[in-house]
This record gives structure tokens, C-alpha cells and sequence, in this order.
């Protein structure tokens, strides 16, 4: 269907995709590690702590779409992108020392207050990093190699990330405040090195040309452009379906398989197949286009989570060996509806006479995607506390830890359906693309891109 993109030099993408370093330890404590860890560990307990991490990311539905209409609205003479991403460092330093190095003693006031400083840095750095590689390339296949090798190095952050409590556990039986806290550490130390390679390497063309957006701007993007709507119910639907996983992933390794001491080890075999999965599901997308790939990676997907009611009690090699599989599959849709997304904001610019509002569309992006995260945290918790599970107990009833399982298996599953359904027949094919890309150039519109 399509040949091989045309490549981004490798001092570039490399610079551009190691600040993913950080964002991995970003991503994966706080659906995996904090909530328990403030739920439990420091006794909040789950229903208050899934109703403090959805408000937060409640609150992102107002921050990001504001942060990404301010980074189109005002560039500056060093770019469109680096001034904004800059200014995220020392925020985002400021909410990890207190959400992963907090007190003994802390209050529901103290996780709302901190969580909210650590995900307006988080806001800042990762609408501004996606944005920027969607201005790299116009390449409708470029875009996935951009966008995948940002996730594999974003998988090997996560390794790294949990190598260094999994050793801490094997050899010093640590607790969790020490596990938070190394990952905290590697947020403090690697994203301002990062950083400053991204600054340094990754072009960002200087202009100090205002974009004008007015209100109904914004809602014509909504109103007109119906495949960056598909693709954002894709990405809402997709990361719930993940972080309902993640969310309940060590209450699950604990309670249903016995496994809770090697919960560290396992989730290294969990992500450390995302680094070989990357590149398939990129080639696979050269091949078939990213439609189809991402569709065949869901069902996948969802084929991988039904294996989890086959698994038994304290079966180690059979858990590890489904987490395997699952691994490979979790790469995917962040790399290709990133992709599409992109390919959604040429369709835009065209509509609006060849004006850019890249940072205000994958800002909406990564709304769907905290917001998805959130409101997945929130109602799994609230359902556990439901059917009568309780993390902070020695013993949960028979039922209850039999309804833990179903909800790691059933919602993620009915998510993806849908997320399907978006996807099928998207109508911005490489073909399409092209064409879209040609009346960009016809009409001056690459020209400051």
C-alpha cells in the first residue's frame, strides 16, 4: 500500500524522543503506583483517593486545552515549542518531590493541592513535546516512526524506572515509600538532561507570528473536522481501557494470582515487550495503513486480557508469560493515534485557511487521555468499594476478590469495542493525506511549518 517513510535525522529523533525518559515516570507510577501507595501505604483509602485523582484530572479539562490555545496563540523568536517546554521543568520538579517524597502524615488537601502543581507541569511539557513532533514531518508515514520510537524510549523509561525498585525489592525487601521515591528521583534528575537535548538538537522554526483563535474558531474544529473527533473518542476510550488495567494491576497481583512480592518483576515483563512491539506495529502501519494496524492491535489486545480468567492462583509462569503478550500490544495505540491525530491537524489547517492549531488539538488529545485515566481510576475504585473489596484489609471475601477480576477483565474489553468502532473506516487514508498535504503546499501553508 505504501513505502517506507522518508527519515528524520537520527541526531533529531533521538533528541526529541529522549525526553520520554521522564514522562515514563510520569506515566506509570501514577496509574500504578501512587494510588495504592496513597491509598494504602498512607491511608486515605481508595474511595477518597479515586475521587482526589479524578478531580485532578477533572481540573486538566479546563488546564490543557488553555495551555495548548496559549503555545499556538503565543510563540516567541526561539520557536513555537521550546519556551513552553522549558517553563514545564521546574513545575513538574516541584509536584514530584512532593507527590513522590511526601511526609509521613498527609491530608486528602495535601494530594489535591500537589497533584494539581504536578499535572500542570505535566500539562505544559507533554502537549508541547507532541505538538512538536507533529511539526517535524508532514510525512503521513514519518509521523508513525516519530511517534514510535517516542514510545519505545518512553517503554524503556518505564523499564528503567521499575528495574530500580524490583532490585530494591530482591535484595533489600524495601517498602513502597522507598519504590515512589526512586521513581521520583529519576523524574528529578533525567528530565532537565532531556530537556536541554530537545532544546538543543530538535529544530523549532522561530517566529513571533501570533495565531488569532476566537471561540467559534474552536468549535468549528469539533463541528468540521469529524475524524479528529473519532480519533479523540479513540483515545479517551483506549487509555480508559489501559488504565483500568494499570489501576488495579497490583490489587490483582495480590489478591487474585498470590503474587504480590513479585509484582515489581512482573511489570517489567509487562513493558519491556513494548520496546519489540513498537517497530511491528509501525511496520505493520507502512503495510496496511494505521487504521487497520490499530484495529488489529485492539483486538488483539483484547484477546490477551480475556487470558487473565484462565489464569490460576499463584501461577507465576503463567502470569508472566500473558503479560508477555500483553506487552507487545501496549505500544500501540498511543503510537498510531498520535499519528492520526497529526494527520488531523493537516485536514484542520486546510479548513482554516492553512493556519496551524496543532498545540490546541493534541492538547484536547491529552485531555482525553487524563481524563480517560481519571474517571478509569475513579470508577474502578468506586466499584471495588462496591462488591465489598477493601486493599487496606488482611483478607477480602471469596466474591469480592472474584469481582476484582471481572473488572480487570470486563472494562477494558467493552472500551476497546467501541474504540473499534471510531476507528473503522477512518476516512484519512495515505491517499487522502496526500492529497491534503498537496493543497497545503498549493496554498503557502508549509512554508513557517
Amino acid at each position: 500500500m505504501s513505502s517506507r517513510p522518508k527519515s528524520t535525522r537520527i541526531s533529531v529523533l533521538a533528541s526529541y524522543c529522549s525526553v520520554s525518559l521522564p514522562f515514563a515516570a510520569l506515566g506509570l507510577p501514577l496509574a500504578v503506583y501512587l494510588p495504592p501507595f496513597f491509598a494504602q501505604d498512607l491511608g486515605l483509602g481508595v474511595a477518597t483517593v479515586g475521587l482526589i485523582f479524578t478531580l485532578a484530572r477533572i481540573w486538566d479539562v479546563i488546564t490543557d486545552p488553555t495551555i495548548g490555545y496559549l503555545m499556538d496563540r503565543f510563540p516567541s523568536r526561539w520557536g513555537k515549542r521550546r519556551h513552553w517546554i522549558a517553563l514545564s521543568v521546574p513545575i513538574t520538579i516541584a509536584g514530584a518531590f512532593a507527590i513522590y517524597m511526601p511526609p509521613d502524615a498527609v491530608s486528602p488537601f495535601y494530594l489535591v493541592a500537589w497533584l494539581f502543581v504536578l499535572y500542570l507541569g505535566m500539562t505544559i511539557s507533554s502537549v508541547t513535546h507532541q505538538a512538536w513532533g507533529a511539526d517535524l514531518t508532514t510525512s503521513y508515514h514519518e509521523r508513525s516512526r516519530i511517534y514510535g520510537w517516542r514510545e519505545i524510549i518512553m517503554s524503556l523509561g518505564m523499564l528503567l524506572v521499575l528495574i530500580v525498585p524490583a532490585l530494591a525489592e530482591q535484595l533489600w525487601n524495601v517498602g513502597a515509600r522507598q519504590k515512589v521515591a526512586s521513581m521520583g528521583w529519576f523524574l528529578i534528575i533525567s528530565m532537565p538532561i532531556t530537556v536541554l537535548l530537545c532544546l538543543r538538537f530538535v529544530p523549532d522554526k522561530a517566529t513571533t507570528t501570533q495565531v488569532h483563535t476566537r471561540l467559534t474558531d474552536i468549535i468549528a474544529i469539533f463541528s468540521t473536522n469529524p475524524a479528529y473527533i473519532r480519533c479523540l473518542i479513540a483515545v479517551f476510550l483506549t487509555f480508559f481501557a489501559a488504565s483500568a488495567t494499570s489501576g488495579v494491576l497490583l490489587f490483582a497481583l495480590k489478591w487474585i494470582w498470590g503474587l504480590e512480592e513479585q509484582s515489581s518483576s512482573l511489570l517489567l515483563l509487562f513493558f519491556l515487550p513494548a520496546i519489540f512491539g513498537a517497530p511491528l506495529w509501525m511496520a505493520l502501519s507502512y503495510r496496511i495503513g494505521k487504521p487497520k494496524a490499530l484495529l488489529i492491535a485492539m483486538l488483539y489486545g483484547s484477546c490477551c486480557q480475556l487470558g487473565l480468567l484462565l489464569v490460576p492462583h499463584n501461577d507465576i509462569v503463567s502470569i508472566a508469560f500473558l503479560f508477555t503478550l500483553m506487552g507487545l500490544g501496549v505500544s500501540s495505540s498511543p503510537i498510531l493515534l498520535r499519528s492520526l491525530l497529526a494527520d488531523t491537524t493537516d485536514l484542520d489547517a486546510l479548513q482554516n485557511k492553512g493556519t496551524y492549531r496543532t498545540g490546541f488539538m493534541f492538547a484536547c488529545f491529552t485531555t482525553g487521555e487524563k481524563l480517560a485515566g481519571a474517571l478509569a481510576i475513579g470508577s474502578t475504585y468506586f466499584l471495588l468499594d462496591l462488591i465489598g473489596f477493601d486493599s487496606t484489609a488482611e483478607l477480602n471475601s471469596p466474591e469480592s476478590v472474584q469481582g476484582l477480576l471481572y473488572l480487570v477483565v470486563a472494562i477494558p474489553i467493552l472500551a476497546n469495542a467501541v474504540a473499534m468502532l471510531m476507528i473503522w473506516r477512518f476516512p484519512i487514508t495515505p491517499e487522502a493525506h496526500k492529497e491534503i498535504i498537496a493543497e497545503l503546499e498549493g496554498i503557502g501553508a508549509l512554508a513557517n511549518h
